[in-house]
């Protein structure tokens, strides 16, 4: 038996740039929420779950929301993950792979 490694880097960026051409209307169709961060963490791309997940739509490249376009994220033990320190940014700065990771996301409004 042999071992594949892969180069997560490029594995990452050729998943991203199929991400980054499928259709709107494709993405908006998935059960589930989805968006996609670049390599300093700036949404690319997200779905209408994750908008209505976040209970906001974040702007676009935008270099002070990053990583997340949620108002607050906490651990299920309430504590508060800053940006930079959630899944999605592990993943990116970090190369961490996650399965099963939870969160309590919170809106301006207080919905949780």
């Amino acid at each position: 038996m042999s071992l594949i490694k892969l180069d997560i880097p490029v594995r990452t960026a050729v998943l991203l740039e199929s991400f980054l051409e499928l259709d709107q209307a494709i993405l908006d169709a998935l059960p589930i929420g989805v968006y996609a961060c670049d390599a300093d963490g700036q949404i690319l791309r997200v779905n209408r779950r994750a908008i209505e997940l976040w209970g906001r739509t974040p702007k676009l490249l935008d270099p002070v929301q990053r990583f997340c376009g949620s108002f607050r994220v906490e651990s299920l033990e309430g504590e508060f993950i800053p940006p930079g320190e959630t899944p999605m940014a592990r993943a990116v700065l970090a190369g961490e792979s996650f399965e099963g990771a939870e969160a309590v996301v919170q809106n301006a409004d207080g919905k949780r």
